[in-house]
């Protein structure tokens, strides 16, 4: 019994598949159409279009052979105007290695965004590192400034005992007294005065030692701060450039498991397709022996 098969070549890639036979000798038609679950849509994973080039080489297979005129194609002369089983078959070997590539290709996003996740979270962890870094600089300068105020005031203080000195012996002596009582006390407070003074020269000198050290270590923290400064804001920049690759790779790796679910509905559907082809064949040879 003459048999025939047609592929709907439109709706083969968006998921329909048309499937015309006929079993009986008065030519009536049955019609098997299959609907897939498939994205009408087609991803392009990684641009080098494989599955435009799997879609091409399926219609201009189906191209190269005349279409029917009716809804019935002409199989008197033996001849199937429809896939073969060999073309089924080859349809099938592509489309079974489209899956594996698309497998691949979604393995090898999926492990690109793990790594790229793996080096965001490590430049948030350098970011967070260098601004704390920072605010332990400037504690360390304001520390330093209280130091240097501090003996700022401790020196004022010097001064200020020595001028309280000088103004009560200035009063002991206007008040009056005897002669060898002032000169006495003048003595006394001269000899005061004088260790006032050296006491105030040297805490002066240790001082400006003390200052000197301590602006040139402040300048140094202003420099690390300054430093520390730019690197943060490096890592800053890096994190949020790495994040909108994490999202890229993110974006990729769902086209790419989209690729691949599609993949796997086509080889489905070819597998359907070709065992229905295959049992019509045994049944149209089953008939004829009969």
């Amino acid at each position: 019994m003459d048999f025939a098969c047609r592929f709907q070549e439109s709706n083969l890639f968006r998921g329909e598949i048309a499937i015309y036979r006929t079993s009986d000798p008065f030519n009536s038609q049955e019609v098997v159409r299959l609907r897939c679950q498939g994205n009408d849509s087609t991803a392009h994973v990684d641009g080098n279009g494989r599955n435009a080039e799997f879609a091409e080489s399926y219609e201009e297979e189906v191209n190269m052979r005349p279409e029917s005129n009716g809804s019935m194609e002409e199989v008197g002369d033996g001849k199937n105007e429809g896939p073969t089983l060999d073309e089924l078959r080859e349809l099938l070997q592509k489309a079974i290695k489209e899956l594996e590539v698309a497998g691949v290709d979604s393995t090898k996003f999926e492990e690109k965004a793990y790594r790229i996740s793996e080096a965001a979270i490590a430049l948030k962890d350098e970011a967070a590192y260098a601004w704390d870094n920072k605010a332990t600089m400037a504690l360390s300068m304001a520390e330093a400034r209280l130091r240097e105020a501090a003996y700022s005031l401790e020196a004022a203080k010097g001064r200020n005992a020595s001028l309280d000195a000088s103004r009560e012996s200035d009063l002991e002596y206007e008040s009056g007294g005897d002669a060898t009582n002032i000169l006495r006390k003048e003595e006394e407070n001269l000899l005061v005065a004088e260790d006032n003074v050296h006491y105030c020269r040297a805490t002066l000198a240790n001082c400006e030692v003390e200052l000197r050290q301590l602006q040139s270590k402040k300048e140094e923290l202003q420099k690390e701060v300054d430093r520390l400064s730019e690197v943060a804001k490096k890592a800053q920049m890096n994190a949020m450039k790495t994040e909108e690759d994490v999202a890229n790779v993110m974006l990729l790796a769902e086209q790419a498991v989209a690729f691949e679910l599609e993949a796997a509905q086509r080889v489905h559907d070819v597998e359907i397709a070709l065992q229905i082809a295959e049992q019509d064949l045994s049944v149209s040879q089953l008939l004829d022996q009969l």
